[in-house]
């Protein structure tokens, strides 16, 4: 995971004293910014994730799992047959599916903020690695 990665480098830099080699005090700001707004993300995902259990496990018994039907080009992703509206006829399944809808959306809408802050902070990074480094990200041929 790319992002525990990112992290994992941005502590061990804090932890050693060594986060000076970034020398661009805004640059500094916005990865402890970064940082801070990923990991209150994963404590609040963590909870969501343990308060949805409930509702997958009402909602679970009455799906099957159709290995068969691949999604797209990921393994981790599987088909689920069911009708939802013959799900939903019971108040309870529709109660966990009402929260699951919407622990979702959130969850969805939460990655596409992160998301939207790291694509912000790319300028910013780029413009540093030229000005101090030379490296000019977009004509760099790796």
């Amino acid at each position: 995971m790319r992002r525990v990665f990112f992290i994992q480098a941005y502590e061990e830099l804090t932890a050693s004293g060594r986060v000076d080699i970034i020398q661009n005090d805004a640059i500094k700001a916005e990865i402890a910014r970064i940082v801070a707004q990923v990991k209150w993300r994963q404590k609040i995902q963590e909870s969501v994730f343990r308060i949805l259990e409930h509702y997958r496990f009402i909602i679970e018994e009455q799906v099957q799992y159709d290995l068969s039907r691949p999604i797209g080009d990921s393994p981790n992703l599987l088909y689920l047959n069911y009708d939802l509206l013959s799900l939903c006829e019971q108040p309870r399944n529709a109660a966990a599916v009402s929260a699951i809808s919407f622990h979702s959306r959130e969850s969805l809408d939460a990655t596409s903020n992160i998301h939207q802050i790291y694509v912000a902070f790319l300028p910013m990074l780029e413009k540093e690695l030229l000005s101090r480094w030379g490296y000019d990200v977009e004509n760099a041929t790796n």
